[in-house]
């Protein structure tokens, strides 16, 4: 496999990850809303770090990392693992790679504890009041 497309652990975890999170919600664990949620700001966030590379390599205006870390942080952390390994962008700066292993454990953790009562309630009374506001606008 030498020059083929390998797997390697953050890509891994952010394919088990992704399917636990699909899983969930078809079996509903989770609203699907949240999976939308993940799979959007995945994408986003993927999207993120392919305008970051291409104005590093412009030598334009580029994303802070601050800015790459909250979005990986809030669920967007698979896209990052993608984009590590398919564009190879931010997946040798020891530092940052350290941040998004701590942003990617919060964020799976807070995954987890929404499939506790507490935490189930919580995103039950936040879904609520989203579609609340958003019905109040439109």
């Amino acid at each position: 496999m030498s020059n083929s497309f390998k797997l390697n652990a953050p890509l891994l975890l952010a394919i088990v990850f992704l399917i636990f999170v699909t899983l969930s919600s078809a079996l509903n664990f989770t609203p699907v809303e949240l999976t939308g949620f993940y799979y959007s700001l995945s994408f986003t966030t993927y999207l993120m770090y392919v305008w970051d590379k291409s104005a590093a390599i412009r030598g334009a205006w580029r994303t802070k990392e601050s800015t790459l870390h909250i979005a990986a942080l809030l669920g967007g952390w698979p896209g990052a693992a993608f984009a590590h390994k398919i564009i190879r962008h931010k997946s040798s700066k020891t530092k940052f790679r350290v941040e998004f292993w701590i942003t990617t454990a919060l964020n799976i953790s807070a995954y987890i504890w929404l499939h506790t009562t507490a935490g189930s309630l919580f995103l039950s009374t936040s879904l609520q009041a989203i579609k609340s506001t958003i019905l109040t606008i439109f």
